[in-house]
């Protein structure tokens, strides 16, 4: 045996299977959200967003850096999205549209609401303010 072939031997693999390459197909991301997308935690919606071989562990990065808040990955930068390994901008791109199709769910179909009320108003502003008040919040602790 030559020390080239003695050398390589010695050198640990550092390649880990995919997560998902270990699962039964019941329990990936995106079976299970064709299956009951309720039933699923935000860590499977991101993963099936994201796709690809390590949807799983990108996912769970994703998630640990915004300590697991939708609101503070919502309010994210995509920049910021892409400073995860694994998140490249098409990606963080993918998942700003994701969450901001799931905000508008909440939006009235109408183009321009009729407002007869203060209640009217505050409905239309309500999720807005959410955020907003959430930034401040976080800016004065």
């Amino acid at each position: 045996m030559d020390t080239t072939n003695s050398l390589l031997l010695q050198i640990p693999s550092s390649y880990t299977q995919p997560k998902l390459k270990s699962m039964p197909l019941r329990e990936q991301p995106a079976f299970r959200v064709t299956q009951n997308a309720n039933a699923c935690n935000l860590t499977e919606l991101m993963a099936a967003v994201i796709g690809g071989a390590k949807q799983i562990e990108i996912a769970q990065d994703l998630m640990t850096h915004f300590n697991n808040d939708i609101r503070r990955l919502f309010q994210a930068h995509p920049a910021e999205l892409a400073k995860v390994k694994g998140i490249n901008q098409a990606t963080a791109v993918r998942i700003k549209a994701a969450l901001n199709l799931g905000l508008r769910l909440n939006i009235p179909n109408e183009e321009r609401p009729t407002i007869n009320s203060p209640a009217d108003a505050a409905a239309l502003v309500q999720y807005e303010m959410v955020r907003h008040e959430a930034n401040s919040t976080t800016v004065l602790q």
